[in-house]
């Protein structure tokens, strides 16, 4: 699991235990409040909790089960917790009220050590806010699994292929293409690489790739370098600098550098078995299967003549 991966599902989780206010009822129980009363609120407080948790991907579940919260989705915890047992009742939920307490009072201090500039604009950004200094982040990740491990040279691709596309981009838009850094480096279950840049530049950039992604989408069903061909001749930004040469705000030599750009860029983003959060957000298709990376990118420390 990626630190932005863990730091999203941590406060996924603490946010269905906020708004469920399960604790506060845990709570009553735990201490012995009588009635039918207690029990019908905790009920309904598991219940808001259940709808919440629904929604969880497996990072979350993952978080839950570390921090011994995984009961609340368990009917046999409910069964336990609202039993006619008042005993057994009270022992099962203070001592899940006392998970949630210990979540509750550690898990933030744990997330703001986590956290870098680099998260801090990613959630602010999905909450739809700008961060106002004319800057904007864009995430790159390279998809990985047990049986694809990156050689340095795919890392180098990726970082090429985000490179010559904002070089394009930037050059397009008359801004200096010296503008973009790496913000962050992060690792997990897969790579991933934040960049900062111009705010226009950095929509350019993911414009272009979520064409790129459409039409691999388009094709999926052609073989990998007619595939990538049609890509190529079909990506909307060649026609806008096709237009710019034609209106000369582009000179001829320029124009042809810069398609040059979009396609290297491009051909190293796929190559390279990049994806970005813009496209999982807005496909149904299955970006880790048709992303997939170029085979001569990948590791096989099989191949040492140690390891056999």
């Amino acid at each position: 699991m990626r630190r932005v991966e863990l730091v999203r599902a941590a406060r996924a989780v603490l946010q269905a235990l906020r708004e469920s206010r399960v604790h506060e009822a845990l709570m009553e129980v735990g201490r012995g409040a009588p009635g039918e009363g207690a029990r019908s609120a905790l009920l309904g407080a598991l219940r808001e909790y259940t709808v919440r948790s629904t929604a969880f991907g497996p990072h979350e579940r993952k978080v839950a089960q570390a921090l011994d919260l995984a009961p609340l989705d368990d009917p046999a915890f409910w069964a336990r917790a609202v039993g006619a047992d008042e005993p057994a009742a009270r022992a099962a939920a203070a001592q899940m009220a006392q998970s949630i307490r210990n979540t509750a009072a550690y898990l933030p201090k744990l997330l703001a050590l986590l956290s870098n500039e680099a998260l801090r604009r990613g959630a602010a950004s999905s909450r739809g806010e700008r961060s106002g200094d004319g800057l904007a982040l864009l995430e790159v990740v390279v998809i990985e699994n047990e049986r694809q491990r990156s050689s340095p040279m795919r890392l180098i691709t990726a970082l090429e292929s985000v490179w010559l596309l904002y070089d394009v981009a930037a050059t397009m838009q008359g801004l200096p293409s010296s503008t973009l850094s790496v913000e962050s480096c992060d690792a997990g279950s897969d790579k991933s690489f934040a960049f900062l840049g111009l705010e226009p530049v950095i929509a350019a950039v993911k414009q272009i790739v979520l064409s790129v992604w459409d039409r691999v989408v388009f094709y999926r069903g052609r073989q990998s370098d007619v595939r990538l061909e049609m890509i190529e001749r079909s990506v909307p930004v060649l026609t806008e600098l096709a237009k710019m040469k034609q209106t000369g705000a582009l000179g001829p030599e320029q124009a042809e550098l810069l398609r040059r750009g979009i396609l290297s860029g491009v051909k190293k983003f796929l190559d390279a078995g990049c994806t970005i959060p813009e496209i999982e957000a807005s496909s149904s298709h299955e970006s880790r299967t048709l992303l997939a990376p170029s085979p001569r990118l990948l590791a096989n420390p099989g191949d040492s003549p140690g390891l056999r």
